[in-house]
Formats: C-alpha cells, structure tokens, sequence
C-alpha cells in the first residue's frame, strides 16, 4: 500500500506538467486530418493559451491545491487512455519553473502527512515540516536546535538508532516511544535515511520520517480490506524493484496473465511477459525518470502464449538519493478494444454493418448519417437522420479537437469518440457501450463505502441499513432484506427494503439449509414462476410482485448464522460475477454482526460487573497510581459519608488517618512497584470527622505486566476492633493480678536466687576457662608448630638453592614445597589469631564481625550485613554475640558445604536479631534432633544475655542459627525465677563439656 501512495502522489506530480510526448500523440492522431497552416495553428495555440493563463489565475492560494490538475481536462483517446491537456503555455522560463518546482516541492514536504525531521550526526534538529511539528506539539522555531533526543522516551534505543545512521548509508528503521511537549507517550517508527544538506555546506544529515503507529493497528483491518477491494479491480497491478524484477502481484494480474503470485515474484518482468515496447526500453526508463510517469501500449505474452496489449501506466518511486527504487506498473488489457478499433475501421468501411452506433453531424448540427443502431438510438430522441441532433450531442460536436467522453442514453453508457473533420466541415461521432464497466466501477464504489459505513457504525441497525445500501447498488436488486437465526434456530427478519408486514409472516422461518448445515451454497430463483416451491410460498411470493430472488448464506466461524436476499420484479438471470459478489458482501456483513455482537456482550458483562460491585456487602474503590480516586462502590460511598463527586476530589491518603498517612503511601508504593497486593488495617477519616477501622486490601491492576491502577477492598472492622481493645483491658487486668502474685512469690524465690548467683559465677569460671584454654591452644599453634613449618620451608629451598642445576631433581618441585609450607605456616597463624581473640565491646562489635567474615581461614566465603536499625549498648551482650557467630561460623565451615555464608544484624518486632545464615546441606528433619557441645555453648551464652537461640531449616535449604535478644538484655531481669529452673541442669552438661574439650 505504500508503494500505491508513491504512485499516486507520483501521478498527482504528472499532472501538474503536461509532457510533450501525449502532446506528439494528440497531435498525431489527427495529423492525416489537420489542413490548418503552421502560422493559423500557433494563432490559436496562443489563444489558448491566453486563456489558460487566465483561467489559472482565479485558482485558491490553498497549499493542497498544488497536488490537484491545475485545471487539467481529462479526454480520452481512440485507445481509451487518459490525454491530459495542460492549459499552459507554449513557451515556459525555466527559471520559473525550476522555482515553481521548488516551491511546489517545499509544500509537499511541509504539508505531507507524514512527520518529517532532519538532524545531524549529534542528533540535532535541523529541518522539521507542519506535521512533525503537530506531533511533538512543539513550534517549528523551538524544534529546530533542539536534539531528538529530547522527544524520545527510551533514550537507548534512539541512541542505537543515531549510532546505526552513521554506520550505514541504506535507510534504518527503528520503532520507539516518543514522548510529546506535554508528556504523552506517541509509539512511532522512524525511518532515517542520509541526505546531504544543500544549506549546510554539505553536510550530511539524517532525514528521518516519523511514523505514527497509534493509528495503525487500528487501520490495519481497513488496510487489508481495502488491498482485497483492490484484488477484485479487473487491472493488472505490478510493482517491480531497481532490477525490474516483480515485488508485488495483484489478483487481476493473475487473471490477466495466468501466472500465480508465487510464480511471478523476483522474476525479471520483461523476461516473463516477453514484452515488446513501442520503443526502445532505455528511452522509456529516461522519459520515466525525467517525468516520474509514463504510458503506453505494449505486448505482453501470457501463460499460455497468448499475446496480450496492454494499456500500460508506469509511476516511479525513489529513493532517499532519488534513484529509481520501484515501479508501480497498471496495466489494462485492450486487446478486445483494439480488436474493436480494427472493426471500426472496418466498420468505417462498412458503416451499415457496424454494430455501433457511428453518425455524422454536418457542422456539428444536422445529422448527415447514421448507421442502424444510431439510427435506433436518435429514434429515442424523434430525431433521424437528416434532423438537428439532440442538444446533448450538439454539444459533443461543438469541440474542434479529437476527444473521447461519456455519455449516458437510454439507461446504457457510452464511450463516445469525437472525431472532427476538418477538411469536410463535419464530426464523426462513434459510440462504444460501457454499461458493463461503469457497472463494475459502482460496485467496487458500493463495498467501499459499506465497509467505511460499518467501521463507524455503531449499532445493528446502522450495519443493516449499510448493507441493504451496498446490496442493492452491487447487486442492482429491487429489494432486499436480511434474515438471522434467533436462540429457537428460526429465521427471523432483522432488516429489509420495500416488503409488506403480510409476506414477512409469510414466509418467515422458511430457510432453504437447515441452522447446521455445513457448507452451504448460495440459491438462485430466477423465475419464481418456474420454481418448485411449495403453492402456498409460491402464493405469498407472487403476490409480493417478486419474479425472482436470491438466498445467500451468512456464515461466521463455519458455522450458518443467517441469510440476505435479493428480489427481483422481473425474472432475472444471475450471472458468474454476482455470486463472488455476493458471497464478499455476506461475509463483510457476517463480520460487522459478529463485532457488534461481542461489542454488545462485552457492555452486558461491564453492566453485570457493576451490578456486582454496587451491591457488594464490601467497600470497593478504583484509584490510580497516585491514589485519586476513579470509582467507588454504594458501600465504600455509605462507609465514609462522602457522595461519588466528593471522593473523585479526594485521593487514597487524604482519607487515612494522619498518623498512617506516612505508612500508606509507603506501602502503595511497595504494591505498585512490585505488582503484589497488600493487607493492612488502618483508620479512614468519615466525612463528619470521625474515623473508621477498616481492613483494606490493595490490588494492582496491570497491564501488559505494568500496574497501571489499583483496587482498594475495605472491610468495615471497628466492632472487631472495640472487642480486641476490651480483651487488651482484661488481658492487662490479668496481668496486673499475675504481678501481684509474682510479688507474693518473689519472697520465696529470694533463697533461690543466691544458688542461681552462685551457679551463673560457676558458670561463668567455666567459661573463662574455656577461653583460656583456647587462648592456650592458639599460642602454641603460633609458638610451635608456625615454627616448625617456617624452618622445614627454609631447609626446603636451601635445597633447591643447592640442586638448581641438577638434571634429575627438579628445583621447581622443591620450590613449591615450600610454598606450601608458608601457606601451612600463614594459615596457622591466622587460626591462632583467632582463637586468641580478644574482648568485644558493644562499640566494636561490628568491626570484630568484619574481621572474622574476612579471615582467610575460611573454606566457605563470608559477608556481613548489618541494618542500620541494629545496635548494642551492653559490653557483655556484644562479647556473647561474637562468640556465638564465630562459633556458627566454624560449624558451618565445618559440615554445611555451603556456598556463601552471611551474618545478618537486624531489629525484629520482639528486640534485635543476629542470624547466621548458609546454604547448605542443612540438618536431617528428625523428630529428636541430637545437639553437640557448640550448640549447648552457644544457647547457654544466649541465655546469659536475656535471648534465645534458634536453628532453623529454610525454605530454601541451608540452615539459619539465630539469636534474639531484647535491646536491654544485660539489665532485664524479668522472668528469673522461670529461666533459673530452666538453667538448673546447665552446669552439669557445661562440666562435661568442658571436661570432654580438655
């Protein structure tokens, strides 16, 4: 369709130029009757063009009116070809021309309906035309200097554009997002072709055009409804590359020629049709190039070596460098014509013999002969031979020049040639019957406007009525009227033209397939007279005044829907063209039906869906992204008080409660940004000022994957809310009544008090005892075996030093073994810095956890991560935690096999956590999991601090050591008496423990 575009703005270009070669042929055909001397001819000719001149004078200033005929009179030539007489003058300045050119060429661009910009290697604005400037809504003068880029919104992918522009000289086509001066977003594809600038010195910019692709999904369907119209034209269009070879193949070329589509493309046109061109093929491509458009006659041969002529029309289309790209060729066969202008000089012979109708006007008035059929034809008018001509032909013959027009007698069309004599002082007039094809011409006119009419339609009732139109001005019926199978499966009148109520009872439900009937064909009564049908259908149609009538079927999905008919008041016999004709029009019909009809549905479940929603027990409300409001239910409207206007003022977070505005905006935004729907109770603030404990959930709605609004569901839960603070009040009087309890046994616990002390001292000198004896190991892993391996690496390479030049022992091997003794060495080392660690205060805990996570002792790597919510006050708490991770961390290094290990400081609702994560093997799910020392050690050091240690399995494998401690753990000291009890069996295990480590 594109290259249809260039052809017609190609030919609207022609017409504005009147080439000398249609002058030579209208010259030519009536040089054997032109008597005029040169001197008289030129009179005349500049009286003509005086005319002309006039004439173009009065033409509006419009800007469009540049691409119309300038006043050009379109006649016709014996062949049938368009001869286009330009009212110009003879001798033109070429300077005005080339300007008129110019500036013609400037309004094409500046008034084209595609955007166009031009801009440099930086991306730049250069150039910019009235299209592009409605497009980015910005003024030319704003646009020009201002990078694109500025009006691109993935600037990515404009730069991969730019970046491809310079790399290549063919013509790159990108489609982005562009983004208008106000914001919107505009899908459009840019086609950047390299030009060089004729106001910048040379310089080589980038014309780019800018499509629109809103619109194009849209017109897509309107598109290939419109290329199929184009199939059913009888001409033959082609469009042949650079190389002349085929790119495009239309269905009346497959008619004309015989070759399929498959067949005929990427051959060399010439070469398949054998054309024979009436000169040579160079001079027609210059004439081509100079004019943009050229015509002809031509031979073409067939696919079964038939010689065809062809009244051939070329328009090219160029390139970004203005080279021949394509050509779209519309080929007519004339061959019948042809044949028939060889009768008529036959028949000029013969002129009684010629089925035509030929008369002659003696000074374009009388009538002076006519053959049979003329003679018929005048006898329409009382007029004979011998007799004024009718007025309609006199004006005919009133012209000097050989001309071809249309004319319209007796209900049948005429082409009528006029062909003045000269010499004779008389007109030949020669008639060709063009009924056939004008009908043709109102038929393919008839299926476009339905299909416009049904694209804007926007009820039944408008399709039907559109498509009795387009049957009727196809089909050229006298009635017609559309039928549809109702949920009973009979056939009911849905539409119709010119039938009376009592023969729509009559014959309704009659259907000649039955509602299942697969593949049905179309019915054709051409005389009803004749038909067997049942007396008393017959007796209704006769009555009617119907002679004759058509059933076609209407079939959506392969399956039958319904029928329109066509009736006829005389017997009618249906030719081979109508049914094709028929069978588009129905199935067009059948599309528009079945669009309105789920158009139709898809309103139904809106109105049901909002039944639902409006009667919801819940209050339901649809906001945008920034919380405005865009609908609310009756419940969510009676919940708060305020009307629906009201709350479309309003948005999400006006109506929450100040004190968890913060909270929701940051909470809608975690949804929006993350596409998951969020719980929360909050409060809502009523229109009389008082608030409302609801349960909201929020839902995005996305698209294409994107959120691009959100459902709220607000549950009303103040009742619930009233009963939880009644519990909270018996739930604090039951505690208050438990603390006085606690204080009547506090006295008795105050024994027991003094054992705990005295067994947590024993505790705590275990411990100490255990540091120590790390502390021990750890001096004479440095002191002992670091020396050693230190002087087993020197005496290693003092032998290598020795035995370098030996030519059995390799020095190298001996090198390395000393390497690898240092390593033993260094890795010592590091382990003995890490059993002699020293205190950890709350100010360098996190440090101390730095520095055991960078160790290089580690198998397995480590990280630390710490939220800035986490802290420690209390000295002892943080020396607790840095034994706990390091132990977990040696158990972890020890059996996890894991990948990564992380040590995580957080706050958690009930105080501060300090996890030590892997993802390894994890533990075995065991009822009654056996626990080693370092797990007694470290939940006995998490005890000390007021916390409790858990090892846990996640989800995901591994296994999770944590620790939870309250933020005031080393001053608590709730719940003593409880966790003594638990404690007492403690320092028995730690005995063996400790005993078992020594």
């Amino acid at each position: 369709m594109a290259l249809l575009s260039h052809w017609w703005i190609s030919t609207e270009k022609k017409k504005l130029t009147q080439t000398k070669e249609i002058e030579k042929m209208g010259r030519r055909g009536n040089s054997k009757q032109r008597t005029k001397p040169a001197g008289k001819r030129k009179a005349v000719a500049f009286r003509r063009f005086s005319q002309s001149s006039h004439t173009q004078t009065k033409r509006t200033s419009s800007a469009l009116q540049k691409f119309s005929n300038d006043g050009a009179v379109i006649h016709m030539n014996k062949n049938g070809a368009p001869i286009h007489r330009m009212r110009t003058a003879l001798k033109r300045n070429p300077k005005n021309e080339l300007e008129a050119a110019i500036q013609r060429f400037v309004d094409l661009y500046d008034f084209a309906p595609v955007a166009y910009v031009s801009f440099d290697r930086s991306g730049r604005i250069e150039e910019a035309n009235l299209t592009a400037t409605q497009l980015l809504g910005e003024p030319r003068d704003r646009l020009i200097g201002r990078p694109f880029a500025f009006y691109v919104g993935d600037l990515d992918l404009f730069m991969r554009h730019l970046l491809s522009c310079r790399t290549t000289e063919q013509q790159v086509r990108t489609e982005l997002q562009l983004k208008t001066r106000k914001g919107e977003p505009v899908p459009a594809q840019l086609l950047s072709t390299p030009i060089t600038s004729t106001t910048k010195n040379g310089a080589l910019l980038y014309q780019t055009a800018i499509i629109d692709l809103r619109e194009r999904k849209r017109h897509e369907q309107q598109l290939a409804e419109q290329a199929r119209l184009l199939d059913l034209t009888n001409d033959a269009i082609i469009v042949r590359d650079a190389n002349d070879r085929i790119t495009y193949w239309n269905r009346g070329a497959t008619k004309l020629y015989g070759y399929a589509p498959e067949e005929a493309l990427g051959r060399v046109i010439h070469n398949l049709l054998k054309t024979e061109h009436p000169e040579p093929l160079a001079k027609i491509y210059q004439k081509l190039l100079r004019d943009n458009y050229w015509q002809g006659e031509v031979i073409h041969t067939s696919r079964d070596d038939s010689r065809l002529i062809v009244f051939s029309r070329w328009a090219v289309d160029r390139d970004a460098r203005g080279n021949r790209a394509y050509v779209l060729e519309t080929n007519n066969d004339i061959t019948a014509r042809k044949d028939t202008e060889k009768a008529l000089v036959l028949a000029s012979r013969l002129p009684v013999e010629n089925p035509s109708p030929i008369m002659r006007l003696k000074q374009g008035q009388i009538v002076t002969f006519a053959n049979p059929v003329a003679t018929k034809l005048l006898r329409s008018f009382r007029v004979g031979v011998g007799d004024t001509a009718p007025a309609s032909i006199r004006r005919l013959a009133a012209t000097r020049e050989r001309t071809v027009t249309e004319m319209n007698f007796s209900g049948r069309t005429y082409q009528v040639l006029v062909a003045p004599v000269p010499e004779g002082d008389y007109v030949n007039l020669y008639f060709t019957d063009i009924t056939a094809r004008k009908r043709s011409e109102q038929q393919q006119e008839a299926l476009y406007q339905f299909a416009q009419q049904q694209n804007v339609a926007t009820s039944l009732s408008e399709i039907y009525d559109a498509a009795l139109d387009a049957i009727q001005a196809t089909l050229h019926c006298d009635r017609a009227s559309i039928l549809l199978f109702d949920e009973k499966e009979v056939m009911r009148f849905v539409a119709w033209r010119d039938l009376s109520k009592r023969y729509r009872q009559a014959v309704e439900g009659h259907s000649p397939w039955k509602a299942n009937a697969r593949n049905p064909q179309p019915v054709c009564i051409s005389d009803v007279d004749l038909a067997d049908l049942p007396k008393e259908l017959k007796k209704a149609i006769r009555s009617e005044g119907i002679r004759a009538a058509s059933f076609i079927p209407m079939i959506a999905e392969g399956k039958l829907i319904g029928k329109f008919m066509t009736y006829y008041n005389e017997p009618h016999s249906f030719s081979d063209p109508e049914l094709p004709l028929s069978l588009t029009v129905a199935g067009q019909l059948t599309l528009g039906i079945e669009q309105k009809r789920v158009e139709q549905a898809l309103r139904e479940s809106e109105e049901r869906l909002r039944a639902i929603v409006n009667q919801s027990n819940a209050g339901i409300a649809n906001c945008d992204l920034t919380g405005r409001f865009l609908f609310t239910n009756r419940k969510f409207r009676e919940m708060l008080g305020y009307t629906e206007a009201e709350l479309a003022a309003k948005t999400l977070f006006t109506i929450t409660h100040p004190e968890e505005a913060d909270l929701t905006k940051h909470r809608f935004r975690e949804m929006a940004q993350s596409g998951q729907p969020l719980d929360m109770d909050k409060r809502y603030k009523r229109k009389d000022g008082s608030f409302v404990w609801v349960n909201v959930c929020d839902t995005p709605v996305l698209d294409a994957g994107r959120p691009v609004s959100a459902v709220a569901i607000a549950i009303d839960i103040t009742e619930r809310k009233k009963a939880e603070d009644a519990l909270r009040k018996s739930k604090d009087l039951l505690e208050e009544r438990v603390r006085e309890r606690t204080r009547e046994l506090r006295a008795a616990n105050k024994d027991i008090q003094g054992e705990i002390v005295r067994r947590k001292g024993l505790e705590g000198e275990i411990l100490a005892v255990s540091d120590r004896e790390q502390q021990r190991l750890g001096q004479e892993l440095h002191d002992g075996l670091c020396q050693h391996l230190t002087a087993v690496a020197l005496m290693a390479r003092s032998v290598a030093l020795r035995l370098r030049n030996h030519r059995v022992i390799d020095a190298a091997d001996i090198e390395k073994i000393a390497e690898l003794v240092n390593s033993a060495a260094t890795d010592t080392r590091s382990l003995s810095h890490a059993l002699h660690r020293t205190d950890v205060d709350a100010a360098s805990l996190v440090t101390a956890l730095q520095d055991l996570v960078d160790r290089e002792i580690w198998k397995i790597p480590c990280r630390l991560e710490v939220k800035p919510s986490f802290h420690v006050t209390d000295d002892a708490t943080a020396a607790q935690l840095y034994r706990i991770a390091r132990e977990a961390v040696i158990n972890a290094n020890k059996h996890a096999q894991a990948r990564e290990i992380v040590i995580k400081l957080e706050r958690s609702p009930q105080g501060m956590v300090m996890c030590v994560i892997d993802d390894g093997v994890g533990f075995p799910k065991e009822p009654e999991l056996k626990h080693g020392l370092g797990f007694h050690i470290m939940k006995y050091r998490a005890q000390l601090i007021g916390g409790r240690l858990k090892i846990e399995r996640p989800k995901k494998g591994g296994t999770c050591v944590s620790c939870h401690f309250p933020d005031n753990a080393h001053q608590s000291h709730k719940s003593d008496a409880t966790k003594s009890n638990r404690l007492s069996r403690l320092p028995g295990k730690l005995t063996k423990a400790l005993a078992a480590l020594i």
